[in-house]
């Protein structure tokens, strides 16, 4: 085999990203072919990390035929958030069916994977709203460490910490702070209670009352609203929604039905 024919061996033809790519950083980046968009989120993403309103901005398109750039777009934002401590969170609306069940499985993966300092998104998020709740004799790692019935006390003693800044929350929300405790911890069958749990799927009574859960299952809307407070006590997110398209699409084959046709049951999802 000649130089020529060997180096054309080694080309690499994936010349599109594929969509697990976001979460890692692009050895070959060109700030120039997107910068003036690219320029633009990142303003907006510094103006979330320094804003004291508790109200969400509006989001921004990033539109573009396919092969145009824009997943490589967004590991390049993802790191520009992670970098500033703030928290990504990516939703694929791929061939989505249910939309809540989509989003929620975006938050729970999201949260699982590393900020730069080696740590998770979910231990980072503990380990600030840890930190800053008054009144505490533990930390981070003492929770995700601790054992039934120690647990259950740490949980608690969290939970009335942060009672007198976000009251109303705090009784909305509270399982979902014990579900993602659990899936914190270092005990595989903890991980897998908090797991099921805010995914949906709920867990056995005998489980749920066990480890304090005041409701062995909620909504999957609920959840994701408890996962948007829990991300908003620790710091500033940033909140992805890839491949968009079906759902417009869908949308707008909806909207040309007449009257008297009814829509189908992925059209009324």
């Amino acid at each position: 085999m000649n130089d020529f024919l060997r180096a054309l061996r080694g080309v690499d033809f994936e010349w599109t990203a594929h969509l697990d790519a976001i979460w890692s950083d692009s050895p070959f980046d060109v700030p120039a072919i997107q910068g003036r968009m690219r320029a633009e989120v990142v303003e907006e993403i510094e103006a979330l990390r320094s804003s004291r309103s508790v109200s969400s901005p509006l989001g921004l398109p990033l539109v573009g035929p396919a092969g145009a750039g824009k997943t490589h777009l967004l590991s390049a934002l993802r790191k520009e958030v992670l970098d500033r401590g703030m928290f990504f969170v990516l939703v694929d609306m791929t061939d989505v069916s249910d939309f809540w069940e989509t989003v929620l499985l975006g938050y729970v993966r999201s949260l699982q994977h590393a900020m730069p300092n080696g740590r998770t998104q979910l231990a980072q998020a503990i380990g600030q709203i840890t930190r800053d709740a008054p009144g505490l004799d533990f930390s981070f790692a003492d929770l995700v460490k601790s054992r039934p019935p120690r647990l259950l006390n740490h949980l608690e003693a969290l939970i009335r910490a942060l009672t007198p800044r976000h009251p109303s929350q705090v009784r909305e929300h509270q399982d979902v702070l014990r579900a993602l405790v659990l899936l914190a911890s270092d005990d595989f069958d903890l991980q897998d209670l908090g797991y099921k749990w805010l995914l949906g799927i709920g867990i056995e009574d005998e489980d749920g009352f066990a480890r304090g859960f005041r409701s062995p299952r909620q909504s999957q809307i609920s959840i994701v609203q408890g996962l948007s407070w829990f991300l908003g006590m620790a710091g500033s997110t940033v909140l992805a929604l890839d491949q968009l398209d079906a759902i417009v699409a869908e949308h707008n084959l909806l909207s040309s039905i007449d009257d008297g046709q009814e829509p189908s049951a992925r059209q009324k999802t």
